[in-house]
């Protein structure tokens, strides 16, 4: 209540200045709205619009179908004062709607939306400019399919470009990729799919000085230069998020019941496959990619790569402080990485794609690593971090990334199966009807008892990483557990590389002393449990070493890492303001004569400006200033 009073209190004070007359206009053009039919309602001044939008949004309808109900509401009541002026509002609507009306690309983002006309077909062609990509992907795509209901709703024909429209777009797409950076790089033929398909027209004014070169003075394209809004409208819009698309417009349609759909019957047909699930062996296999690593810059880390063992551990979740893009990495992680990540830092991620902030979480896994006198170290805190920082001599395993499951549904991407973690197994106590719970530290005689009595796998801390090994490496580490000493709670091993490299791969904690191997406390005996059954292994009879493992080991073992995101420092410095050099003052037109700088003063020649009269309605004193005699 106190926000909104001193809200009120200075749009008072605003609108006191304004009635001076000394601005353009007498009255705050920003309107005050606290929901989404309001600020629609205030940007396009029609409170009809918000009504009809509140109307479905309280029967349910989510707001993407909002979008297109109450745009062709729009389109069928004919609101406008032509079927251009209709079409145009009901577009304009309709984005602002899935764009939740805080962005700038409903009413800069797109020119105009005019019916053309050709001998045989009326269709409908949206103008798009460059603000577009404030909308998003999804969104800037959607739009499209906005326009293309209410092309339907108004009777038009469906747009059919020629080869030379078609060749048009390709080189436009090229010629742009050069000139200004595009989030996805489409294919020609992705490109020839996309236009070849539409139902209406994409186009736009020109925004680019480059023109093309081949496909020129084409009648229904009034340019020859770039058209970078139509640009990114097809590329990183219609083509980049084509199966997302293709999953959106079926909910949609089935809950309009009157769209038709059949003209975007090809979006499944787009995109490119890398990062995709394949099948290998009858078993899903992610690929990785390398995408992430696109504009990686000298100086900027890369923290690791696409399936590399030891690399970020993907983890479904969220906490406190992490909210939309962002992820949770443990602290003492940060630190163990100099710092590098810190509170913030911009990365790029590999999965499920795009950029994100940092942000810190001490409830996931930290780091493992090895330090200069040969130990493996579990780093659990801080504290623990700092203490050990200068004597790192290689990180093991870097810990969990935290990720939501919101931006892999967000990004359209598909959900790589979950690592084992404690909140999983705490969910499989509960469903024996045992409270468990994910945060308590559980020793390892707790662990086994909790996993034998319920017969639930055994609790991830006692869990390694034996998917990272080979077979032969598990029959190396079984034949030096055999000779291997036991006393008083240690596991004594001799020091051969090989063992060395196997337990470090596991990351299972452990200290080189007087020449040997030495393994203590829960983590003896959870490697001695989890090789209880070594007498039985023969390596030709498993496919795997988790098929193994399992066999052996007293207790199930589930699979701790699914999957290892790359990750590298990202360049935010990108998205900074920019400025002019010397900064700008004022604007003035001086057209071409603006001579070797940007100061009036230095314009060369004379330059003829058109600037309107206006007469004092007391003094009857003409001048070009919006106030007179002080009022």
């Amino acid at each position: 209540m106190m926000l909104d009073a001193k809200v009120e209190e200075i749009i008072r004070v605003a609108r006191a200045a304004r009635r001076t007359g000394r601005d353009v206009s007498e009255d705050v053009e920003i309107k005050k709205a606290n929901s989404l039919p309001d600020r629609v309602s205030a940007l396009f001044e029609n409170e009809e619009i918000g009504k009809r939008i509140s109307f479905w949004l309280e029967k349910g309808m989510d707001k993407y179908t909002t979008a297109f109900k109450v745009a062709g509401e729009i389109a069928s009541s004919m609101m406008g004062k032509n079927i251009n002026e209709t079409a145009e509002l009901a577009v304009r609507v309709g984005l602002a709607i899935i764009t939740d009306a805080v962005v700038s690309a409903p009413v800069e983002g797109i020119s105009k939306v005019v019916v053309k006309r050709t001998k045989d077909r009326s269709y409908l062609s949206i103008y798009y400019n460059g603000p577009i990509r404030t909308a998003g992907g999804t969104e800037g795509a959607l739009s499209v399919l906005i326009a293309d209901y209410v092309r339907q709703k108004l009777g038009l024909q469906e747009f059919k470009p020629g080869d030379n429209i078609i060749a048009r777009y390709i080189e436009e797409v090229e010629l742009y990729r050069r000139h200004a950076h595009l989030q996805y790089n489409a294919t020609s033929e992705e490109i020839r799919r996309v236009v070849e398909n539409l139902p209406v027209e994409v186009t736009g004014p020109p925004t680019e000085e480059e023109e093309v070169s081949s496909n020129r003075d084409i009648p229904s394209i009034e340019t020859n230069r770039i058209r970078g809004g139509a640009v990114l409208v097809i590329n990183d819009c219609l083509a980049q998020k084509a199966k997302k698309l293709a999953k959106l417009i079926n909910d949609i349609a089935n809950k309009l019941g009157d769209f038709d759909t059949s003209s975007w019957n090809w979006l499944h047909l787009v995109g490119k496959k890398e990062g995709k699930s394949e099948k290998s062996n009858d078993a899903a296999v992610i690929v990785p990619s390398m995408k992430f690593m696109e504009d990686a810059v000298v100086g900027r880390p890369i923290l690791s790569y696409p399936s590399k063992p030891g690399g970020f551990r993907l983890r479904y979740g969220h906490a406190r402080n992490t909210g939309l893009a962002s992820v949770g990495i443990n602290p003492a992680t940060m630190v163990i990485l100099d710092e590098f990540l810190a509170i913030g830092t911009q990365v790029r991620i590999e999965r499920p794609g795009k950029s994100a902030v940092v942000m810190p979480v001490d409830s996931i896994e930290g780091p493992v690593v090895r330090l200069r006198d040969g130990s493996v170290v579990r780093v659990d805190g801080v504290e623990e971090a700092r203490k050990i920082a200068d004597k790192v001599e290689r990180i093991l395993f870097l810990g969990d990334v935290l990720i939501g499951f919101g931006e892999f549904l967000e990004n359209n991407h598909k959900l790589i199966p979950s690592p084992w973690v404690e909140e999983w197994w705490a969910e499989m106590l509960r469903a024996k009807g045992v409270k468990g719970d994910p945060w308590d530290h559980y020793s390892f005689a707790e662990a086994i008892k909790l996993s034998i009595k319920y017969d639930v796998p055994i609790h991830p801390r006692w869990t390694y990483f034996w998917h990272d090994i080979t077979l032969d490496e598990l029959s190396s580490l079984i034949e030096a557990v055999r000779k291997a000493e036991s006393s008083n709670g240690r596991l004594i091993l001799e020091v051969v590389k090989e063992i060395k490299e196997i337990l470090e791969k596991l990351c299972i904690p452990h200290k080189l002393e007087d020449g040997k191997i030495v393994i203590e406390g829960d983590d003896a005996k959870a490697l001695l449990a989890s090789l209880s059954g070594m007498d039985k292994f023969e390596k030709s009879k498993y496919e795997s070493t988790m098929d193994a493992i399992n066999d052996i080991a007293a207790f199930r073992i589930m699979q701790k890492a699914t999957y290892y995101v790359g990750m590298r420092v990202g360049r935010p410095e990108k998205a900074k303001q920019r400025k002019m050099k010397p900064p700008v003052n004022l604007l003035f037109p001086v057209g071409n004569l603006k001579g070797r700088s940007r100061m009036v003063s230095r314009a060369n020649g004379a330059v003829t400006v058109e600037v309107a009269l206006r007469r004092c309605e007391s003094c009857g004193r003409t001048t070009t200033r919006y106030f007179c005699c002080g009022s």
